[in-house]
């Protein structure tokens, strides 16, 4: 059997006061499997998504991302982890008000080696595949939420990573804006043959993705 791409054993997040974010998961997750992480405020999703993304350590138990034990990777591999392994789709986008929809989704290229030229064609390709064609040199400060979701959604895709973690990617829009960029998710997953593994509250979700797990409490319920 495979080892799967992403391998959750007794993780464990736990902060001040022993409060327990993550609380014994176990969960894998094969290659090219778009995941849906559903559960209320407070459940433990975004946590469960910063461990996968090496943005957090395990309290105890193991992370394990292909060959890469997360827990036992110093700032330095986990740098470069996410760097070339990881696209990242912030709850609230963290994208530079001042700054254009290519600026933005350029910023990753900054961090490899790709050529500058190929990795802006790649940019404005992802922005026209993303339905943002025309408003490639435009303030994301001047874009709708709907639109600034999907720059974000580029700028996670413009390194190629082979993971997308997405945080609440339709929490803020519409129901029809939120149609859109779930569309749009599931076509970029079969595209682009991206593992992704996607938080959320809205059950919508399960149109799209291929499986789905539920958190309550830090815990894998369902």
């Amino acid at each position: 059997m495979d080892q799967p791409l992403i391998e959750l054993t007794g993780a464990t997040l736990e902060y001040a006061a022993r409060a327990r974010a993550v609380d014994a998961v176990d969960l894998t997750v094969p290659t090219g499997q778009f995941l849906a992480v559903v559960g209320p405020s407070g459940s433990g999703k975004t946590s469960l998504l910063n461990l996968i993304g090496g943005l957090e350590r395990p309290t105890s138990g193991s992370v394990r991302v292909s060959d890469l034990e997360l827990s036992r990777s110093d700032d330095r591999q986990l740098s470069a982890y996410r760097s070339s392994k990881i696209g990242f789709v912030f709850q609230s986008f963290h994208l530079h008000p001042s700054r254009t929809a290519l600026e933005n989704t350029s910023i990753p290229l900054y961090f490899t080696s790709t050529p500058m030229a190929e990795g802006l064609a790649r940019c404005r390709e992802l922005l026209q595949r993303l339905g943002l064609a025309g408003l490639e040199d435009r303030s994301v400060s001047q874009l709708s939420g709907g639109q600034r979701q999907r720059v974000a959604i580029a700028r996670a895709l413009v390194n190629r990573p082979p993971i997308l973690l997405a945080d609440e990617p339709i929490g803020h829009l519409d129901g029809e804006t939120a149609s859109v960029v779930l569309e749009l998710l599931s076509e970029l997953h079969k595209s682009e043959q991206v593992t992704m593994v996607v938080v959320t509250h809205d059950m919508s979700i399960l149109n799209v993705a291929e499986r789905t797990v539920e958190m309550a409490g830090g815990r894998l319920i369902r």
